[in-house]
């Protein structure tokens, strides 16, 4: 069973208009990280895709991520 996937599955749901979404992998990279692409209810608030990212914190730095997202958002 993997473990991460399930949290990672009721992480997404527990979003507005996810609560149906189920994460499909998409092509990784050479490093611990995992992606997904998760679509929201088709009626839903949240009905177009996005991508989502799995990266153990033992093995990955996400905060350089955050930050860049930040910039992005501002």
């Amino acid at each position: 069973m993997d473990t991460r996937l399930t949290m990672l599955t009721q992480w997404v749901r527990d979003l507005p208009g996810f609560d149906q979404a189920t994460p499909e992998p998409v092509s990784g990279d050479a490093s611990f990280r995992r992606y997904f692409r998760v679509s929201g209810n088709p009626h839903g608030t949240g009905a177009q895709p996005y991508i989502v990212m799995d990266a153990p914190p033992e093995h990955e730095d996400c905060h350089p991520f955050v930050a860049i997202a930040h910039h992005w958002r501002s």
